[in-house]
C-alpha cells in the first residue's frame, strides 16, 4: 500500500503558523495589560506634585465619576501653576501661596497651605503617612485588572505631574481661566485657590468659583482672585 508523500515543507509552515500565533497572542496581551503605573519618588518635584494631584479628589470606585475626578486634577494643576506663572495685576506671590519660590514643592508645603504637606526640619519635603498610605492604595487600586477608568485616572495625574515637572504645562488647561465675574464682582480668572466642599471661602479677594461653572469638583470648591483696581 502506498502512503501519499508529505509536501516538503510543512513541518516549517506550522512552525512558523504557531510563532505567528504566539506574537499575535502577546500583542494582545501587551494591548490588554498597560505597564504598572508607579510614582516618582516622593523629592522630586512629579513626584511631591503627583501625590496631590491623586490625593485631592474625592474617590468613590462605586460611583462613575473618574471625568470629574480628572477634571479636579487638572484644576489643580493649574492652581499651583497659576501660583507661580500666571500672578495677576496688583498681587504678589506671597499673598497667594503664602511662599515667594519657583519651586512647585514649595508651593505645596507653604504653611497653611496644603494640609498633609510640608518640609521637616532638614528641609526635606513630607508628606503625612496617612494621607501618603492613601495615595498607594489608589495607585495600587489603579493597577489592578481591568485597567480601565481608575488606571486612566491616575495616569492622568502622572502625566499632569510630569508636565508640569518639565515646564510644558498648558496654562490653557485652566477650566477657569475665562471667568470674568462672580457675583457680578469683576474676576481675574483662573484657579488660584482650594478648599474642601462647603468647608468655607479662604477669604479675602478669594471669589468662590459658581458650581454653575464647574466650580466644585470631586469634592473640592475652587476660588479664583478678586480683580484689584
Amino acid at each position: 500500500m502506498k502512503y501519499p508523500k508529505k509536501k516538503p515543507g510543512n513541518a516549517a509552515k506550522n512552525d512558523r503558523s504557531r510563532a505567528t500565533k504566539r506574537k499575535a497572542g502577546a500583542a494582545r496581551k501587551a494591548k490588554a495589560d498597560p505597564p504598572d503605573l508607579i510614582l516618582a519618588e516622593l523629592q522630586t518635584v512629579e513626584g511631591f506634585v503627583s501625590r496631590v494631584l491623586i490625593g485631592e479628589p474625592s474617590f468613590d470606585n462605586t460611583r462613575d465619576d473618574w471625568p470629574e475626578q480628572r477634571a479636579c486634577m487638572t484644576a489643580l494643576a493649574a492652581l499651583l501653576y497659576n501660583r507661580i506663572h500666571q500672578i495677576p495685576a496688583r498681587y504678589r506671590q506671597q499673598e497667594i501661596a503664602n511662599v515667594t519660590t519657583t519651586d512647585l514643592r514649595e508651593v505645596l508645603a507653604a504653611p497653611g497651605q496644603f494640609r498633609n504637606f510640608g518640609k521637616d526640619a532638614s528641609g526635606r519635603f513630607t508628606i503625612a503617612p496617612a494621607y501618603r498610605q492613601m495615595v498607594d492604595d489608589r495607585v495600587i487600586f489603579a493597577n489592578q485588572p481591568p485597567r480601565k477608568e481608575g488606571y486612566a485616572t491616575v495616569a492622568h495625574a502622572i502625566a499632569l505631574a510630569r508636565r508640569l515637572a518639565r515646564g510644558t504645562f498648558d496654562p490653557d488647561l485652566d477650566p477657569f481661566r475665562a471667568v470674568t465675574t462672580v457675583g457680578g464682582i469683576a474676576a481675574t480668572g483662573r484657579a488660584y485657590g482650594m478648599r474642601t466642599e462647603n468647608s468655607g471661602s479662604p477669604g479675602g479677594d478669594y471669589l468662590d468659583v459658581p458650581v454653575g461653572q464647574n466650580g466644585t469638583l470631586a469634592g473640592n470648591s475652587f476660588f479664583t482672585l478678586r480683580v484689584r483696581r
